[in-house]
This record gives structure tokens, sequence and C-alpha cells, in this order.
């Protein structure tokens, strides 16, 4: 046959004799690779007009690599197309008629592009010479025009082995018979990737994925790439590279094109910079043998060299400082292998950071092409426009060009440096087009540290300006390194201000200006930054830290660094306190906590000073201080709000307005510096929404507002904090100074807070009335004061209170019998805590002991060995001036040890003190007591004693033990039956004092009867009636210093009689006792004995039957008054009307439970019933400063139900207001008690003389307070 023919040049002729024809067959194959650079020595050499010999071209053939799913071609063919690029063919088969060289170390081929045509386009050096077809970084191909054939060579076939075609395209062939260059006229027609140096550029990060764009011939989506280092050949690793998540790419193409498509293999697994190279899989499976395998699925497939793909780093030669110079070195890839060009073309710019950054290279979308240079870029100039940069780099490097000097302006942010993130954009060239940036890394700034933090005012201190590898200026005296501390309490200093502003010299010490622009230079400065040592802030607050690094008289180097808070207290602090009271101070400032401590000096010495030791007239407890803070996992969030950042919590947080809170353990996983923010200064409270919110003034916009974790975090109020406990023992002036943290070095309290003045009180008449003088027993007691004419009393509008303290309980202790809980604090009072504390209170006056809106107590918790017990008057309605006032409560009185110290202050203080809110420890009087008449050993031996079961006994008549009711204006009688005991008789001569409870509310008269109804005995079977003859008796008044003697005691002296022994029981009979109108509820009475010439009493208190007298209460409707009363015609509704009520007896709510809120009956308390046709509505306490009062103060305004969950509620049935008392609280007797009701007036107007249009008030009560047995409901009198 006579195949087509193609002449390898213009002069080739056909020789018939030379011909040999072979099988296209029987034809090897061979593959070239790359260009040759070859001396045109040969084609010089050949004779003109020389004309080879061998007749005519054939073809090539090209046999597949071994196990390869790579088409093999086995006839001899001109076009080959479908050749994979980089797949290592095992030879390529030029075929011929004849004239083939036949030295195969002579002959060559090499690869030329597919336009070649003439044997000229061969020479060495030629364009048509196909560009890098073998590199350094290439496997070897014979197609490089230098490699020899395989021997041996006939003159009808050469073959090359191992052949590889370098990337995608249209290729011929030229070729060489040992002396000259031809063009052979076959094609190859090579599906892959385009190139095999292409340059791939990626960040080298491990949040970022690596995306390239393979472009080629006939590529399809499952074609793939992969990495592998760049020390080993595509195509001949064992194991896939793991530098990057995906060891082979994710492919996605266009499906109309098979031009180019797009891969991603994820980011990198580790940050490191470094070079690799692509290998592109054309399709290829390399071992076709094991069928569970797919092309592209292992290392052996991915045979093509595609280029290197260079992971990039921007490495800060100095960590990035706002105003602080930097350099910036991009990494290239790897050290000795960089894809940078070695030109002072390339440039760089800092960009807002974006989404579109992160856009590979060859995406239209890319935001590094459009992206402006940041606002805060500062120095030197660079940017124009996004494409229009200046800044060359000041080293040129492949691997690492660096660009130097480079300043930023700090980006603040609610007057804080902001962390922020930037990228980095590089180009490598034409960089006015945009499609020659992309991103090659991001870098953060970090703000600058000033230390210490905080400051401490008063205290000396090396101020640091801190950020470590930073290139900071280190020379220069002069307009660099300039430095301002700016007091700035309202945030509002600015770059600008920091230029033009003066540092007060009052405020400042040790760093000082000669001019705004020329201040101090550091004593110590590094690429860690300054340190001016030995500087002193006098004054606490917030300060502005400004600073200048170079050329620091032009107003654009001046920047504000930070809001620093210089901690301390205020220094304007004035106390008024009184001698011997125990006293709080509260100190106000910025960034207080309980660490700090209070040290009190003479007013001459100077905080801080060697002078200034501790003044031995006040005492300050070491104990820490107190702050207001909530507890743990107190915060719920953090949420935005219009003007700031709302901080909601669990419970209330007590703050008010223009408070500081510091926080603690807040995060932000998206936004560190904003939790920085948060937990880094003092927040000052805007406004308070309610009480479970605040708001600080920290903004950020609604939709880009951080997600704040407060599940770990605190919070404290650092504008205050409070030194418990203070006393003075003697009147002076004095300094008080502070320390950071409590210290025995008075050095350290070297900041003034402000000065205290300890004045003599104004004393008033005093007592502690003993019942019995038994020493170590429960018993009551009596405390006894008159109110001086003080006109504060008069004038006061706020809460006043009284302070029951016992001053040296070792003489006269609380009795045990007081509450469990071991303070309540002010805020904890409560109507009920009065009745757990007292018994009954009284006054000479006719509005009765003001009724307290509440008491508190603090017993000792910290060991200053006295315990202290307060009663809140309300608004208005405290304490009266010239008036007697008595306090019942319970109390154990002491013996003094013989050795025991002497109490010139009484062993029991009281304290009338002014407005609880507004001057807490503001003394009107003071009035020291001590036990009346002193307390004596108690009986031992044969003293006459009670016995202790059944010592005395309250019986009724006939020797019943069921309560006692004593009638009003009839003959009273009381029984009580004595038993002593064993060994200790009670015999003739002996004295009985019987204590007649409620002791505030009896007034005998001075002369009482008593007889004796004497024990039956039975001797010899019959009973014997023993001797008992009538005792003498006289009445007693406790509180002989009164206004009036309130006779409450009766004593009995015992004539003749048989003793009274443990078997024997004498009943004393007391008759003819006068009571007082307004009654009692059931309760005891205590009884004392007392042998003749004796010292040593006994003590009990009754057993048995209960004494009560029914209750009676006294009530005004108040008119006239233009008070209330809106509404004063039949079937109005909605009427208001004010009640004046007055209770005869105190009305106690019982121990344990609350009361009963069914029914009338059951429940402690009273009943205001109204006239026929009334309906009560609604009831609640008075308000103060109602006309009614005609403007005398105090008002006498006593208040119920203030607190219905612990002290009491009202309930509502027709015409009926009731209100019931809660358990332990107490409503006392003679105590003035305004009702504000709310009514609907009767249908059918009632004439005022009907007898029908009265009003009634019925109190109701078990047992008098503090009574321990339980007793049956009594109805009062209505």
């Amino acid at each position: 046959r006579t195949p087509a023919r193609r002449h390898f040049g213009s002069r080739l002729m056909l020789s018939a004799p030379d011909v040999v024809l072979r099988p296209w067959s029987s034809l090897p194959t061979v593959l070239l690779l790359s260009a040759l650079a070859w001396t045109a020595a040969g084609a010089a050499d050949a004779p003109a007009g020389r004309q080879l010999t061998f007749a005519q071209f054939n073809g090539w053939t090209l046999t597949q690599p071994s196990k390869s799913n790579v088409l093999s071609y086995g006839q001899e063919l001109e076009h080959l197309r479908d050749v994979r690029a980089g797949a290592p063919y095992s030879y390529i088969r030029l075929h011929a008629t004849s004239s083939l060289g036949t030295d195969a170390a002579l002959v060559r081929v090499k690869l030329v592009l597919g336009t070649a045509g003439a044997d000229a386009d061969c020479l060495p050096g030629s364009s048509y010479e196909v560009p890098h077809a073998v590199h350094a970084g290439s496997p070897p191909t014979p197609l490089d025009g230098l490699t020899a054939a395989r021997a041996p060579a006939y003159t009808y076939q050469n073959d090359w082995e191992t052949v590889r075609f370098p990337y995608s395209g249209d290729f011929e062939a030229c070729y060489f018979d040992g002396s000259t260059w031809y063009h052979v006229p076959g094609q190859f027609t090579v599906k892959g990737a385009q190139s095999n140096l292409d340059p791939f550029w990626c960040v080298a990060s491990t949040t970022l994925e690596c995306r390239t764009q393979i472009r080629g011939l006939g590529i399809k989506a499952t074609w793939l790439i992969t990495v592998v280092e760049r020390t080993q050949e595509c195509g001949s690793v064992a194991e896939f590279s793991s530098a990057f998540a995906e060891n082979r790419s994710v492919a996605t193409a266009d499906p109309t094109s098979s031009l180019q498509t797009l891969h991603a293999i994820g980011p990198k697994t580790d940050a490191a910079y470094n070079t690799y190279k692509v290998c592109f899989c054309p399709g290829v499976n390399a071992d076709i043998t094991r069928p569970e395998l797919d092309a592209c699925s292992m290392p052996q497939d991915f045979v093509q060299l595609a280029g290197y793909l260079y992971a990039t780093r921007v490495v800060p030669v100095h960590l990035l400082y706002p105003v602080i110079r930097f350099d910036l070195t991009v990494r290239c890839g790897a050290e000795d292998v960089g894809g940078c060009p070695l030109s002072d073309k390339l440039r760089i710019k800092l960009v807002d950071t974006a989404q579109a950054n992160d856009r590979p290279a060859y995406d239209e979308s890319a935001g590094c092409r459009t992206a402006p240079q940041v606002r805060t870029y500062f120095q030197p100039p660079n940017c124009q426009g996004p494409t229009s940069c200046a800044l060359a780099p000041a080293v040129q490097s492949r691997s690492a060009p660096t660009w130097s000097g480079m300043r930023l302006l700090p980006d603040t942010e609610n007057q804080a440096q902001k962390q922020v993130a930037l990228d980095v954009c590089l180009c490598l060239g034409d960089c006015g087009t945009p499609a020659n940036w992309f991103k090659a890394d991001q870098v953060s700034t970090s703000p600058i540290r000033v230390r210490p933090d905080p400051i401490v005012a008063g205290s000396l201190f090396d101020l640091e300006l801190r950020g470590p590898i930073g290139g900071w200026q280190t020379t220069g005296r002069t307009h660099s390194r300039e430095l301002k501390l700016l007091f700035d309490p309202e945030g509002s200093v600015t770059s600008e201000n920091c230029f033009l502003d003066a540092e007060d010299v009052r405020s400042v010490t040790g760093h000082y200006c000669l001019s705004t622009t020329d201040c101090k230079a550091p004593t110590v400065s590094s690429s860690d930054g300054h340190v001016w040592r030995n500087v002193k802030v006098h004054f606490a607050g917030m300060y502005a830290v400004c600073y200048c690094d170079v050329q620091c008289s032009q107003r654009e180097y001046w920047s504000f660094i930070k809001w620093h808070v210089v901690a301390g207290p205020y220094g304007s602090h004035r106390w008024h306190i009184s001698r011997e009271i125990h006293f709080d101070l509260t100190v106000t400032g910025w960034g207080l906590n309980v660490t700090n401590g209070l040290l009190v000096v003479p007013r001459a010495a100077a905080c801080g000073s060697a002078g200034a030791l501790p003044a031995p007239e006040v005492v300050v407890p070491t104990g820490p201080a107190e702050q207001l803070a909530g507890p743990a996992f107190n915060v719920i969030e953090m949420v935005y709000a219009y003007d700031g950042i709302l901080v909601e919590l669990r419970t209330a947080h007590g703050l008010t307005v223009g408070d500081h809170v510091s926080f603690a353990g807040v995060t932000c996983d998206d936004c560190a510096h904003c939790a920085d923010i948060i937990n880094g200064r003092a927040q000052k409270v805007i406004r308070i929404p309610t009480a479970l919110t605040f708001v600080i003034p920290v903004t950020y916009p609604e939709r880009a507002f951080p997600e704040f974790d407060v599940r770990l975090s605190s919070w404290a109020r650092s504008s205050e904090v409070t030194f418990r406990h203070l006393r003075a023992t003697g009147p002076g002036d004095f300094a008080v100074c502070w320390a950071s943290a409590g210290s025995s070095t008075a050095a350290d309290f070297a900041v003034p807070v402000g000065h205290l003045t300890i004045f003599e009180p104004p004393l008033f008449p005093a007592h502690v009335h003993l019942t019995t003088l038994q020493e170590g027993v429960d018993a009551p007691v009596v405390i006894e004061f008159q109110t001086r004419t003080d006109q504060r009393y008069a004038e006061a509008v706020g809460e006043l209170h009284l302070q029951v303290i016992f001053k040296r309980v070792d003489l006269l202790a609380p009795g045990p019998s007081f509450p469990d809980a071991p303070s309540v604090p002010l805020a904890g009072a409560r109507q009920r805590v009065c009745g757990q504390l007292f018994a009954e209170l009284w006054s000479s006056d006719g509005d009765g002991f003001p009724m307290p809106t509440g008491c508190f107590y603090d017993e000792d918790t910290l060991g200053r060995g006295y315990k202290s017990y307060s009663v809140l008057f309300g608004q208005r309605s405290g304490l009266k001036a010239g008036t007697w006032y008595q306090i019942v409560m319970r109390a154990v009185s002491h013996v003094p040890a013989p050795n025991a110290a002497a109490a010139p202050d009484g062993v029991l203080q009281l304290w009338s003190l002014d407005d609880v809110r507004a001057n807490p420890f503001g003394v009107i009087e003071f009035g020291p007591a001590w036990p009346s008449p002193a307390p004596l050993e108690r009986a031992r031996g044969a003293d006459p004693q009670f016995n202790r079961v059944n010592g005395a006994v309250l019986v009724g008549p006939e020797g019943t033990e069921t309560d006692v009711e004593l009638g009003y204006g009839a003959a009273a009688e009381i029984r009580v039956q004595l038993r002593a005991a064993a060994g200790a008789p009670i015999t003739q001569g002996s004295t009985l004092r019987v204590f007649l409870w409620p002791l505030t509310q009896w007034n005998l008269t001075e002369s009482c009867i008593a007889s004796c109804v004497p024990h039956t005995a039975t001797l010899a079977g019959a009973p014997v009636s023993l001797v008992c003859e009538s005792p003498l008796c006289r009445t007693e008044a406790l509180a002989r210093t009164s206004a009036g003697p309130q006779r409450n005691v009766m004593r009995v002296t015992f004539q003749q009689m048989d003793p009274i022994r443990d078997s024997t029981r004498h009943t004393v009979v007391l008759t003819h006792l006068r009571l007082l109108p307004g009654g009692f509820l059931s309760t005891a009475l205590g009884a004392e004995v007392r042998g003749k010439d004796v010292p040593r009493p006994s003590y009990a208190a009754t057993s048995g039957a209960l004494l009560f007298s029914s209750p009676r209460a006294t009530g005004s409707v108040v008119s006239g008054t233009a008070d209330g009363e809106g509404a004063p015609f039949r079937a109005d509704t909605g009427n208001v009307l004010y009640v004046r009520l007055v209770l005869g007896a105190s009305i106690w709510g019982g121990r344990g439970g609350e009361a009963d809120a069914g029914t009338a009956a059951g429940t402690a308390g009273f009943e205001l019933r109204l006239p026929p046709g009334y309906v009560c509505v609604n009831a609640e306490p008075a308000e103060p400063g109602l006309r009614l009062f005609g403007g005398r103060a105090p008002e006498g305004r006593g208040a119920v139900g203030l607190r219905s969950e612990t002290d009491g509620f009202w309930r509502f049935s027709g015409q009926a207001c009731i209100f019931a008392v809660r358990a332990e609280n107490v409503l006392f007797a003679s105590s003035a008690i305004f009702v504000k009701l709310t009514v609907n007036n009767p249908m059918v107007a009632m004439q005022r003389t009907d007898g029908a249009n009265g009003w009634t008030i019925r109190p109701q009560g078990s047992a008098a307070p503090h009574t321990s047995a339980a007793a049956p409901l009594k109805l009062g009198v209505a």
C-alpha cells in the first residue's frame, strides 16, 4: 500500500531503492517534552543543496504506560488526537520509508509549537520551540532535543523511551538526523493543564480555603489536582500530601467549556508559608488492574506538573501598634523558592477585612481588586486609589520582599483602642490593573498597653507604654517619644486634644511638659516600649493617655492611646460623727474594691508621711471593706439599647444613676476587644429602666452588636465602698487616708480621703430597769429615756431611727430568745422584726410610741463585743422632743466579775439618730444607761428558791388553770400558787415581788391587798389547813423617773406562816387591782422571791393559767381638713376618708406560721366596721404631709401593712375593713395609726345624729407579745 505522505522539508526527494515499508503496528513510539538550546552548527555545516535519501514520513506510534488507562497509538498516524500531558508513555516511534539516522547516539527529536511549518522553525532558539518543555522541577523527557534515541536506530524508524508531554496544546515535532534539523509533518493534540509553570497563590491559613483555577485543553471536572513537596515529582509519590485539608481537589467546571476548571483543596493544615508543586491528573488511572480505583484516585495518577503553589504569609518585622513604626515582610512561599519577582514594581496595600478579599485572584469579584486602603493608614504615603499605590519594597526579594517604616493611626471605639484585623493585598507588577491584586495574608493591630492598670492615685509608680516587639522610637529628647496624661472624666479627649491640651501640673508629678509638644523623655526605651519612672497622679478619675512617637510638633503625629482609670477616692469627703457611736465611712471614687484600706491619723499629719500614725481615738476594724456586688451568676445577658448596653440581672441591683460598675469574666468570641472594654474599666450607669436592669454607655450599631458571654461574669459597684463599724472614743479632728490594699505600713496610705470630726454628743437621761435582780435569767427589762427639746425632731422630714446598743454584753445581754439570724440590714427592716425584738413600746405622748416602719439589727458577727438593735420611723413620724419613752425587751443581766472594766459610757446605750438614708450616723442625742438596781447573785443552797417545776402557778377561782379574765372596772383578783425547791423553803419574812405584764399597761394604786390561802395537808388521814397569815402588800414602779410613775410591781412580805416547801404550796391572792382601760391579751406574770436578810433572789415566770383583759381601741374619722372626701355625696364611689386609730392592747401575730387569711375569727388584728350602706374598698397607710396634721411635726402618723408578705394585710367584706397581723409582728398598744380608706358611700344619705351612723373598731388576738403558752383567740370590746 502507499500511505499518504508529507515531506520532511521542501528539498526532500524520494529514491525508490531506499524505500523500506514496515507495518504501522510494528512501529514503536517516542514522547518529547521540552525545547533544547542548540547551536546552529549542524545546519551550517550541511552542504548546500543537500538532499535526503530516504523516501518519505510514514507517521508516529505512541505506547501507553504499563497498566495505565491512557490511550496507546499502535498504528502509524500523522495526528495523535488524545495525548495526556505528563503521562510517562513507554516510548514514541518515528516511522519513515527511509533516510532516518542510524546512529542512536546522534539522532534527536524535540517538540515545537503546532504553528511550525518549515525546517527553519526547528533551528535552536527558534520562537517555535515549546517554552520550558523541561525545567528543573520537571522529570526528564526525550522531547527536549537533547536526548539520544534508543539503540538500535534504523533508517525506517527511531525510538525514544519514557516520553512526557509537558502541558496541553497542539504540537508538532522536529527531527535531527545527526547533522540537520528537519520539520516533521506529524501533529499531537495534548490534553491537560495549559502550563507546567503557572503560579498559584494561596494564603498560608488554617481557616481560609485555597482555591485555584486550571486552564487547559480537554479538561474535565473529574480531573483533579493535588500538591506535593517541591522536591518531589508529580506522579512519583506513594502518599498524598497532608499540607492542605483536602488531599485531592474538589473540582467544578463550566459545563459549556472544557478550557477551565476550578479547584478547592481546603485550608492549610498548618499556617507555615511554603512552596508546593501543583500536580494535575488529566484523567489518568495509573493501575487499571485494580478495578476498585477510579482515575485521579491515587497519587500516581497526578502525573502532570501544572505549576507552583505559593502559600504566603505576611510576617511583621515589628508588631503592629498604633502610631508606632512597623515593617512588613511578605513571605512569597518557601525561603529558597519564592514566587515574587525581583522587582521594585511590587506593591502592597492594607485594607479593611472583607469576605470578598478572601476570593482567589482569578475571581473577577475578588475584593483586593477594588478595596481602598484602610482609612487609618498614616505613613509613608502609599495609595491614592485602589490600584494607584506607590510604596515600593525597601528590600527586594523573590521570597521575602519587605516594606518599611509604615504607621497606622489608632482605630478607637468607645474610647478604647480597637484591635483591628487588616487584609494585606499584594500586586506583583502592572499594579494599575485590578486583576493583578490578590490577598497575601491578614495582619492584626495590637493595642498599646498602659501599665500599671489601674494606676493608684497618690502612689509612685513606673508608667509603662508596652508594645512588645514594636518599632518604637528609642532615641531623641525633643519632639519625639512624648507622653501626656490628661484628666478626662467624661471620655471626651481626642487626638486633637492630645496635641493642643496641656498636662495639669497639679494632677501629675514626676512627669512634666515644657510645652504642649515637648514633655519629659522616657527613662527607658526599647523595642518593647517606654518607661517613665517615679510618676505620681494625685487625683483619682479617668485620664486620657496620649502619645507621639516622632515629629511631635505636628498635630497628625499625636494620638489618643487609652482611657485609663486612676483608682482612688475623691479627696473631698467630710464626716461629722459623734463620739462612741459605731459608724460607717462610705468612700466614693474610682476603681474602688473590697481590698482597700483606711487609716485615720491626726489632722496635722500628712497622709503617707512618717508621722501619719493611727489616731488612738478612732478604732478602725481590720476586716475588708464592703461593696455592692451581684451574687455569682447574677448577670443574665447584655443586649443592645439605643443609648448603650442594657445589663439584665437575676436579682435587684440597688444601683443609682451615676454609679460606676466594674465587670469581670465577660467574654466575646467574635470581638475580644469588646470584652476588654467591658472588663477593663469602670462603666457608668446612665439609665435604670427597672430594678433588674441598668444601662452603660458602651455603644454599638444594633446590627453589629457583639454577642457577649456573661455566664461566668460578675459585677461590683466600683465607685463606692463602705468601711463598717468604726468607733471613736474621744473627740477631735482627724485626717482619713486611703490605700489600695489594706496594709500595716503608714506610707501605703498616701491618698487623702477627707476629714473626720468627732464631737461629744448631747446627752439625754436614759435608764435600764431590771424586773428581777437575779443574774443570768432571761427576763423583761424596761429601757427608759427622755428626749431633750431638740429642734431636729420637729425639722426632720426623713426617716429618723433609734439605736439600742448592748455595749457590755458581759454585763447585760439581749435574751436568748431573739431571732436566729445574726443580722438584718437596713434593707431588710420590717415591722415583723420589731415584733421579734420588742415586747412593748410606750410613750407619755398622746400619740404613743411612734409606730415603727421596721426594725433591723446587728448581732456582732465580727466579734466587736456589742449588739445593736435599731428602730426605724416613718417620714415625719419619729420621736418627739421633751417626751418620755419606754421599751420593754428581754435581757439577761450579770454581776460584774471582780476584775471587770468599768463602763463609763454605759452598759447599754441609746442613740437618737438622724435620717437613716441621708445622714445615718448623725446623732441627735445620746443616752448611756446602767442597770438599776444592780443585779445580784442567784439564790443558792438553803436560800428561798422557786421549784423549777411549777414554782409559781397562776390559778383561777376554784383552783382552775383556765385563762383568767380581769374585768375593767371590777375588783380584779390574781391568785398565784407557790412551790419551793427541795431544801430551799420560802419562810416567814421572805419577800415576793410580782411583775405585772404587760409592764407598761398597769398603773396600780400605791396600796394593795393581799391574802394567803394556806396549803391543806393530810395528817392521820384527815385534811389539816396549815398556817399562812395575810402578807403585807405594797406596789412599786420599775420606772420611777418617768413623768408619772407606772406602778406595775406588787411587793408582798410574808407574815407568820408554815414554810412553803416542795410539798407545801400556799396560794397568794392579790385583790382590788386597778386596770388601765386598754386591756391586754393573755399573758403570764413574773415572780421573784428573796429571803429575809438574804440578798440573793430566785426568779420564775408563772405557769398554769394566763391573765387577760378584753382589749379595747379608740378611733376617729378625720374630717374638715380638706384631705380626702372628694366624693362626699350619697352613692358616690371611691370616696377617701382618713381614720386615726389607737389600740388599747398590743396585738401580736403569734409564733410561727402566717396569720390566718380566712375569716375574722382566728386572725390576730382588728376589724374596722363602717356604718350601714358603706362598702370598704381599700385601705393603705396615710401619706405624710397631709393638711389634717396642721403642719405639726412629728405627725404621729403610724402605718400598718407596709409589707403585706411579712407584716400584715387588709381584706374587705362589705362594710368591714379587716387587718390581719402576720406571725411575730406586733401592733403596739397606744401607738397612733392613720389609715387611708377608700369607700363607696351609702345609697341613702344618713343624718349625722342617726344612731346607726357610727363607726366601731374591735381588736382581737390570742396572747400578749412573746407569750410562750398557747391561748385561745380573744375578741376585744367593739
